[in-house]
């Protein structure tokens, strides 16, 4: 059988069955030293080392649920943005990143308003309809939240028209958007 961690041996305690009294708020994690490490090799002068080594930084953030996450995020996309110009795939990754930051911190407006960029940008591109589709679901889900019905049932109407056309009229996300748009249609 394969290992996992519901069946490690002490799941939570120590090999002598009592609790393991390092949590992850004393003891810091691998990732940070890692991250710090390649902070501490990486070239200034290369934007490509940099900017690798900032968004694992922001990752790790992320993951870790940390304070300064979105900021960490902003500055990411903004090294992007300035190293190698909106159109750049890293720069547009960066700013789908800031976007999910944002809608997860709850701000809300800012996220939506990123979102938008991001989906206008994608769109001018037009290189990954599917990118388009997600970023488009994604910004109709945050303006439905926000009770802006018309606008996120036009978004979603974006997200089902790319969905249908590179996935087919059957598939589970074209279902999904499909499901979306007819719902806010009736509001």
């Amino acid at each position: 059988a394969a290992w996992s961690w519901s069946r490690a041996c002490g799941y939570g305690t120590s090999k002598a069955g009592r609790p393991i009294t390092a949590i992850s708020e004393t003891v810091e994690a691998p990732e940070r030293e890692i991250t710090r490490w390649l902070a501490a090799v990486a070239n200034a002068d290369k934007p490509d080392e940099m900017y690798a080594v900032r968004r694992l930084e922001t990752l790790v953030a992320i993951n870790a649920e940390e304070d300064d996450a979105v900021d960490r995020v902003r500055t990411t996309y903004d090294l992007a943005l300035k190293s190698f110009g909106e159109t750049d795939k890293r720069t547009r990754v960066s700013q789908n990143e800031l976007a999910q930051a944002l809608a997860g911190a709850n701000q809300l407006d800012e996220a939506i308003k990123v979102y938008y960029a991001a989906l206008d940008i994608e769109q001018r591109i037009g290189e990954e309809p599917l990118a388009i589709a997600d970023i488009a679901y994604s910004l109709g889900r945050l303006l439905d939240d926000d009770a802006r019905f018309a606008n996120a049932c036009n978004v979603h109407g974006i997200a089902l028209k790319f969905r249908s056309r590179e996935l087919g009229p059957r598939h589970e996300l074209t279902n999904r958007s499909r499901y979306e748009v007819a719902e806010l249609s009736r509001i």
